[in-house]
């Protein structure tokens, strides 16, 4: 069975600009070490070492749906 989501990547890529204050500050409160950034990022399981420039193709690769217009 195939999921589909009617989620676009730019509201996804909204979404994370939205809350990335949020997400920041909130680890930061949660862990003494002095970071600037969350530490590691997961996409089906394989941990991205540069989100910045994986995280999209990452998404597309491991994806199960038809092709995604973000995608192409």
């Amino acid at each position: 069975m195939t999921k589909i989501s009617s989620l676009t990547w730019p509201t996804i890529s909204n979404c994370s600009v939205a809350e990335f204050d949020k997400v920041m500050t909130a680890g930061d409160q949660a862990t003494p070490l002095d970071l600037n950034s969350v530490p590691w990022v997961l996409v089906d399981g394989q941990l991205l070492t540069d989100p910045e420039t994986q995280l999209l193709s990452s998404i597309c690769m491991a994806y199960e749906g038809p092709t995604l217009a973000s995608c192409i």
